[in-house]
């Protein structure tokens, strides 16, 4: 009773055990994942603060770089800037003049508008304006031409171009080239279009038409370096520029030179500088129309950005008095280069406060985010749902190692304590049958001491004064004397531990045979029909004599264990079997329950039941085979057999 109470106190311990470190582990786990948290936010803050810190300096030094230079000087430091910096796009520069609200432009110097409403009043242009409803369509280049002798520039440029457009209509290239080169109108940079007070847009048609007439003159080549050096001129252009010229780039000249070269270097440079001129012309407009005309004396940096998304910040402050300076960044092109520079580029994600997210690495951002505290506050800064994921799998990783631990350890305790009780329990079943083999070894030999017993009271008493009765009183006394001396023999020769004699090589199929040959007799004698089927199989390595008497023990137990209602049949086979002697004894008698075909190999294990044989028995027996064959590295199993009967099937090692 004690020691049931000590293992279910031992039980109830090792889960209380096993609780409590799961419990710990996982409030272990959870610490550490709160700490995660914490730290994550901090390093998001520190990383916020270092890129606002960034901004700040960076536009501080722009702005302070160009005080003092004329628009000469200020365009070449910002083309410089552009090409070193991945988010630099633009410098502005503007006055207001003190006591109004007119904004005098430092940088950029704003473009000459073309005046077509003028162009088209004047005298020789309105002249041909006239006539050209009456004219046939071969009639009016020429007069065209006429107009490019005009004193005015634009109306000069504007007369050539009107002409070449017509010659080229025409099919008429090299007439057209001869209109686009005539005398002082020669092919313009923008830069000389801007000292000269001429259209940007005029100057860039001008160039355009050039490279068509060369293109139809059969001149690929040279049509193809004048587009690729326009369009390298106009990518590069401020703001006031692009406003005219941008459209006219993205349209008619990048078609043209896909036609002409489509693996042109030029064309895989726009594409990545044409997102980039768009932002300036954007940021142009926005300084231009709202920022210039609302710019505070005093201000300090301060940021602008565009509500609905679009991919530019201005940072601008004042420089002196009535003095303003302006820095344009690529709000995509700045993320992306701090985002590379952090700790973990590939788990950082940026939102703005509006419709538009920009995503970097995968995934939304997660609920861990945090705001720019001074320059970038329409940016919130955080860790994609990805960064997260990979914590929990490293901490989910530590928390399955660290409960497989208590686990293994709880069930390797439950596994001991399962054992010592499987352990008590089976020494309390064989004290249960040495007591019952005790039992009945005492009965058995008590009744050849009693007749013994009897026997000798008898001639005590004078009843064998007869000699003849003295000789049969002596005869049965030596008849229960040699009846008790085999039972004696019997069970020790059983019961007795067996110790392998030295090991060396035997026939299995001749030892077999000469213990059936032993036995056949006794077969006869007990009505008991003997088969034999053996194989040669070859040689076995141990104890022959200990082999021989696990075989007769078998054939004994089918004698034994015969039934009476049939003609007993007793079936001997011997076969190799994967490189192993199979030795089966199979009969037709009562057979072994199915439940109790592994437990008869125990010692004193017995089949109790009615007609479960003639002799009894002490479950020795069947133990006894077991050890004898484990002895040899070999196995033994009991199966069904013939007809209800027992199978018992030895597997032998074979020596090579």
């Amino acid at each position: 009773m004690l020691r049931r109470l000590s293992y279910w106190a031992i039980s109830i311990a090792l889960v209380l055990l096993v609780l409590i470190g799961v419990g710990q582990t996982i409030k272990l786990q959870l610490d550490i994942e709160a700490q995660e948290a914490q730290r994550a936010a901090a390093a998001l803050s520190n990383e916020a603060k270092r890129w606002d810190m960034e901004v700040s300096e960076r536009t501080t030094d722009w702005m302070q770089s160009v005080v003092g230079l004329d628009s000469e000087g200020t365009g070449s430091r910002e083309r410089y800037y552009r090409k070193h910096s991945p988010f630099f796009e633009a410098i502005y520069r503007w006055e207001r003049l003190p006591g109004s609200q007119v904004i005098a432009w430092t940088y950029p110097v704003l473009g000459t508008q073309e005046d077509l409403p003028g162009i088209n009043r004047s005298a020789c242009i309105s002249t041909v304006r006239r006539q050209e409803p009456n004219l046939a369509p071969e009639d009016l280049p020429p007069l065209f031409l006429t107009c490019t002798e005009d004193p005015d520039p634009q109306v000069a440029l504007f007369a050539s171009t009107e002409a070449a457009s017509r010659f080229l209509e025409l099919g008429k290239p090299a007439q057209a080239s001869d209109a686009l080169m005539r005398p002082g109108l020669d092919l313009l940079t923008l830069s000389e279009a801007q000292e000269r007070g001429i259209s940007a847009r005029r100057v860039v048609l001008h160039r355009a038409l050039h490279a068509q007439a060369l293109a139809q003159g059969g001149r690929p080549r040279f049509a193809i370096a004048e587009y690729e050096d326009l369009a390298k001129e106009i990518i590069h252009q401020p703001g006031p520029v692009l406003e005219q010229v941008l459209a006219f780039l993205e349209g008619n000249i990048q078609a043209d030179l896909q036609v002409l070269a489509p693996d042109s270097l030029v064309l895989a440079m726009l594409k990545d500088e044409l997102p980039r001129a768009r932002t300036r012309l954007l940021g142009w407009q926005e300084v231009q129309a709202r920022l210039a005309p609302r710019s505070e004396p005093g201000a300090n940096q301060r940021v602008v950005t565009d509500p609905y998304g679009a991919p530019w910040i201005l940072v601008y402050s004042s420089v002196g008095t009535d003095s303003y300076s302006a820095v344009q960044l690529n709000e995509s092109a700045m993320l992306e280069s701090f985002a590379r520079r952090s700790s973990a580029p590939e788990f950082l994600v940026v939102a703005r406060l509006s419709d538009g997210v920009l995503r970097y690495g995968d995934g939304m951002a997660s609920t861990a985010t945090t705001q720019f505290p001074r320059m970038l506050t329409h940016l919130r800064l955080g860790y994609n749902q990805a960064f997260f994921e990979e914590a929990r799998s490293r901490y989910r990783n530590s928390l399955l190692s660290t409960l497989l631990s208590i686990l293994v350890g709880g069930a390797i305790g439950a596994g001991a304590l399962a054992a010592r009780i499987t352990a008590d329990r089976r020494r309390e079943e064989l004290a249960v049958r040495q007591r019952e083999f005790a039992t009945r070894v005492t009965h058995e030999l008590k009744t050849p001491l009693a007749g013994i017993r009897v026997m000798a009271e008898n001639i005590e008493l004078g009843s064998a004064d007869d000699p003849a009765m003295a000789r049969a009183f002596a005869r049965r006394i030596l008849t229960e004397s040699d009846k008790l001396t085999a039972r004696i023999d019997e069970i020790l020769a059983v019961a007795r531990t067996r110790t392998p004699a030295r090991p060396q090589q035997y026939d299995i199929e001749a030892l077999l045979d000469g213990a059936l040959d032993e036995w056949e007799p006794r077969f006869e004698d007990a009505g008991v029909e003997l088969i034999r089927d053996l194989e040669p199989v070859g040689k076995a390595f141990g104890d022959p004599a200990l082999m021989r008497d696990a075989m007769v023990c078998l054939l004994d137990n089918a004698i034994k264990y015969k039934r009476d209602d049939r003609q007993s049949v007793v079936q001997v086979n011997l076969r190799i079997l994967n490189d192993q002697a199979e030795l089966s004894v199979s009969d037709n008698g009562i057979g072994v329950p199915k439940r109790k075909r592994e437990d008869i190999f125990q010692p004193f294990v017995r089949v109790e039941g009615p007609d479960r044989g003639l002799s009894g028995g002490h479950g020795l027996g069947l133990s006894f085979v077991n050890d004898a064959v484990e002895s040899q590295k070999g196995s033994v199993r009991c199966e069904e057999g013939i007809a209800g009967g027992a199978r018992f099937v030895l597997r032998l090692p074979l020596q090579h």
